[in-house]
């Protein structure tokens, strides 16, 4: 089966998974909001349904502004966007607020050919990205220039069809390079034609992957509060049961994908925990957002006028929850 054809047939099956949850919309639940049906992006959610930590709706959307689209308009209590969609939208004047983050740091992974060993290497030869201005592309530019690549002699293409199919292009040849999730890169490593150079995790781990974005006005709503402390919380505590329990983890995961293989499920938490990217102590933190807003400002990833806004992100449900669970 193609790469493209595998993670498309997984994909299918996760987003009719978590809607599923959402056919019998409750009251008194809270609406989450996936701009994504990546596997590894739903798991923290799903340990804390199954360890019933939470118990919340779930929709999927595509992409980063259908997610916030979805949540101005009321459809939605929280959704999970980007680091770029946030500042960029609250920069614009969205009135959003970032609460934490169940995934506070980014989960890319530089692929490669088999016959690429650096960097340097890949000067005149072709990128797979999705184009400009989106992750694969940009953060694939970031880490490039770290290493002192001229980028000008890279040839960029741009693939609509998102990881899979940069997968399928760095596999079959067309690309020499590429940026992937863990999941996908982890489904292109064992057909033994690629390989994974370095992460974003490794080189950037001030980037975050996604922030648990409400309303501004949800924030001292007091019919939501109480239950975005019981989101924030229950987050945490999956993160740190993922981090703790990968293999329990990995069955919980594949209970809810079957069509996903065993051993890439375990490989690929096992690699996301080595890179730390789960939220232990809430995924956000001051010191996180500034530097992940210098990085980008620095690199030009972000208009000019991009200014952080003190009201964009808020820390007390996760300072709360700390003093409950304690910090790690």
């Amino acid at each position: 089966m193609k790469i493209s054809r595998y993670l498309k047939s997984a994909a299918l099956s996760i987003a009719t998974c978590l809607c599923a949850a959402s056919n019998a919309q409750a009251a008194d639940k809270l609406t989450l909001v996936f701009t994504t049906s990546a596997a590894t992006f739903a798991l923290p959610v799903l340990v804390a349904q199954e360890k019933g930590w939470l118990d919340a709706n779930i929709m999927v959307v595509g992409g980063d502004a259908n997610g916030l689209r979805a949540l101005l308009s009321g459809t939605g209590d929280i959704t999970f966007p980007g680091p770029f969609t946030v500042l960029s939208a609250a920069s614009q004047g969205a009135k959003i607020t970032a609460i934490g983050s169940w995934q506070g740091v980014a989960d890319y992974d530089f692929i490669v050919g088999k016959d690429i060993n650096a960097m340097q290497e890949l000067e005149d030869k072709v990128y797979a990205g999705t184009g400009p201005s989106g992750a694969p592309e940009e953060y694939g530019k970031l880490l490039m220039r770290k290493y002192g690549v001229d980028t000008s002699k890279i040839k960029f293409i741009a693939l609509n069809q998102g990881h899979a199919d940069i997968v399928n292009a760095v596999v079959a040849g067309r690309a020499s390079a590429g940026m992937a999730n863990a999941l996908s890169s982890q489904v292109g490593v064992r057909t033994g034609k690629m390989k994974i150079l370095t992460t974003v995790a490794k080189e950037y781990p001030q980037i975050g992957y996604i922030y648990s974005v409400v309303r501004s006005s949800s924030v001292e709503d007091p019919n939501l509060k109480p239950k975005l402390q019981q989101f924030v919380t229950a987050s945490i505590k999956a993160s740190r049961f993922i981090m703790d329990h990968p293999d329990e983890a990995a069955k919980i995961m594949q209970a809810h994908f079957p069509d996903l293989d065993k051993s890439v499920v375990t490989d690929t938490i096992q690699n996301l925990n080595e890179s730390k990217v789960w939220g232990v102590n809430g995924g956000m933190s001051p010191e996180q957002v500034a530097g992940n807003l210098d990085i980008f400002q620095k690199n030009k990833m972000l208009p000019g006028d991009t200014k952080l806004m003190p009201e964009t992100f808020n820390y007390q449900f996760i300072d709360t929850a700390l003093k409950q669970l304690g910090t790690r």
